[in-house]
């Protein structure tokens, strides 16, 4: 089985912060509920513990829910935060956010957004659109450690 080595984030400091390194402000919240239902929201716990549990002893899987990913340094208005994401090759410390340039720039490989009530086509489409643009935009290269 091949495993993913995780490298150290450039500063840990920088993950528990709201702050990046120049200053500018990313927030960790938009004021909106983690889930809009209680059906959703055990679609969301069931499938983040689910995915933990499989990942419970790697040291080098992130999986989060409902936490911000921001795939571009400086730009706070490109931000998403998936109701569950999967990210290989970093290391499972809390942070407030995700913002990729400080995690070796590794986009998250998985992510689950659930249908809800709320939810419209028009609105899922758009945020399918960006997942997308994203995740094949950010092509990493991550070194593979074939010893386990």
């Amino acid at each position: 089985m091949e495993t993913l080595t995780a490298s150290t984030p450039q500063s840990t400091n920088l993950l528990n912060s709201n702050y990046d390194e120049d200053g500018t402000y990313y927030p960790d919240s938009d004021g909106q509920p983690i889930a809009n239902s209680s059906e959703h929201f055990e679609r969301i716990a069931t499938t983040k513990h689910g995915l933990e549990s499989v990942f419970a002893d790697r040291d080098d899987v992130v999986v989060a829910g409902d936490l911000f990913w921001y795939p571009v340094k400086g730009k706070t208005k490109i931000a998403v935060a998936p109701d569950v994401m999967v990210i290989l090759g970093r290391p499972k410390n809390a942070r407030k956010s995700y913002r990729q340039w400080n995690e070796d720039n590794i986009a998250p490989q998985v992510v689950f957004e659930f249908l809800s009530d709320s939810n419209t086509f028009a609105e899922m489409a758009k945020k399918r659109s960006f997942l997308n643009a994203m995740v094949y935009r950010n092509t990493t290269s991550m070194t593979l450690n074939a010893s386990n």
